[in-house]
């Protein structure tokens, strides 16, 4: 369903290319809006019974809980980013500390929670804590699109600019808050028609170091759970 959504408003399940400088490629598709409002009934309605079966479930518990520790000491010495981080305690979250768009405003209404690994069901920074803190994210992810859903305003989708932009020379620096962490672009111009340098910073690329620290010593069985609450993507970090 998820997917016939994007798929609906911009043509790809999976690459999206909706967004461009200004705004976005085009208005959403007459009876968009509802559907997603839709969508976020049936989330809410279905999610506390898939969490149980499966976020509860004592076999579940037993293959995530104490293992793939992460303190937070080494999540900040690593520099990790996004669920990574917040799974072990560590409440930083780019949306709500260096908010951009308009999430200072959403931030403000209090519409959303900051989901954080505890040590639930084991140790602060385990694999559960890691799989809570992404499973509770989408349940405030939906409390935000609820509010935009409210909030939305007829009008244009993308501002009026010209065809070919010139950035006046400078450098720039702007991350934000993607599923896996902090996705950052850093762009120096020189005046130009293109950026003389573009360096991306990928939160897979930058999560994934930490597999050297915690994997050593553990059972061979339990690589696939730890590897997996990384929740890296490979084709980010083949560089």
């Amino acid at each position: 369903w998820l997917l016939m959504l994007f798929e609906k408003i911009c043509g790809a399940r999976l690459t999206y290319s909706y967004l461009r400088i200004g705004g976005v490629f085009n208005d959403a598709p007459p009876g968009w809006l509802e559907e997603v409002e839709q969508f976020c009934d049936v989330f809410d309605e279905k999610w506390v019974e898939y969490r149980d079966l499966l976020m509860m479930n004592h076999i579940f518990i037993k293959r995530t809980a104490d293992i793939g520790v992460i303190t937070p000491e080494q999540a900040l010495d690593f520099g990790l980013t996004g669920p990574m981080l917040r799974g072990s305690g560590i409440d930083w979250d780019l949306r709500r500390d260096m908010p951009y768009m308009l999430y200072d405003e959403i931030w403000k209404a209090g519409v959303y929670q900051i989901p954080l690994g505890s040590g639930a069901q084991g140790v602060l920074g385990d694999c559960w804590d890691r799989v809570y803190v992404r499973v509770q994210e989408m349940v405030e992810s939906i409390k935000i699109v609820r509010w935009c859903l409210a909030n939305i305003e007829p009008g244009p989708t993308i501002a009026e600019l010209p065809k070919v932009l010139r950035v006046p020379p400078g450098e720039a620096y702007v991350g934000i808050e993607n599923p896996r962490g902090e996705l950052g672009h850093y762009l120096v111009s020189d005046g130009g028609k293109v950026a003389v340098r573009c360096r991306v910073r990928g939160p897979s690329f930058c999560n994934l170091p930490i597999l050297e620290d915690i994997m050593p010593h553990t059972f061979l069985a339990d690589s696939v759970a730890i590897i997996g609450s990384t929740d890296v993507v490979i084709g980010e970090t083949d560089r």
